[in-house]
């Protein structure tokens, strides 16, 4: 249907493409034990253009500053992406503002996922962040880079990647509050979801491995991606 634009004397009707595909996405938070704020911060919006984002930023340790430090560039990268910059302008504009915020070195992870609803195609950039897992065609893959996080070097460095998926695959990024130990377990989960609803497997995903860690010192965060087909 159209989009309609009136003001009360003139209609304008502004008919769009649909998109082949549409992303159902669920994300949930475990601070580290005794913090009230959570050193990681994530978002996930829609721009115009057919184009779907999601973003993991986390900050250097835990605590009030890491989560200062995480949500300035979560929140600056995105108002940047829908003012219509680059990716990789966006991602440098963020790491300078992170590198002059203050004399206090103020460095955090970049997880950056951009899905094509028309096209299928994924792509994948990192800056210190921990690797993605994707599930195509019911096979699991790490993607993952080596790159530095951002507000450390002046030139930054951004690992890079795409491919193609289809409607059934999954994109399941991640901080590094789920550590290595947690790996199989993760992937074995993923593997067995199927169609099923996606905030009741990140919630049974996360809570499960929240309890298995003996420690629980660090924060953190899964944000599962399921490319649907746009009925």
């Amino acid at each position: 249907l159209p989009e309609i634009e009136s003001d009360n004397t003139i209609a304008k009707f502004i008919y769009k493409e649909k998109a082949e595909y549409k992303i159902v996405s669920a994300g949930l938070q475990f601070n580290a034990k005794g913090e009230k704020f959570s050193g990681d911060s994530f978002t996930t919006f829609q721009d115009n253009n057919g184009y779907f984002y999601a973003i993991i930023c986390d900050g250097m340790g835990t605590g009030t500053k890491a989560a200062l430090s995480s949500n300035l560039a979560v929140s600056l990268l995105e108002k940047m992406i829908k003012s219509g910059f680059g990716i990789n302008a966006a991602i440098n504009t963020v790491n300078t503002s992170l590198i002059s915020k203050s004399g206090d070195e103020c460095s955090v992870t970049l997880d950056l996922v951009v899905f094509d609803l028309f096209t299928g195609r994924a792509e994948f950039y990192k800056c210190g962040a921990s690797n993605t897992v994707v599930k195509r065609n019911g096979k699991i893959t790490d993607v993952g880079f080596c790159s530095v996080p951002l507000g450390i070097l002046s030139n930054v460095e951004i690992g890079m990647g795409n491919g193609m998926l289809n409607n059934g695959d999954i994109i399941l990024m991640h901080s590094d509050g789920v550590r290595e130990e947690d790996d199989n377990y993760l992937k074995k989960q993923l593997k067995k979801f199927n169609n099923g609803n996606v905030r009741n497997f990140t919630a049974h995903l996360c809570e499960n491995i929240r309890r298995n860690q003996p420690e629980k010192n660090d924060d953190m965060t899964v944000l599962t991606l399921a490319v649907t087909k746009n009925d």
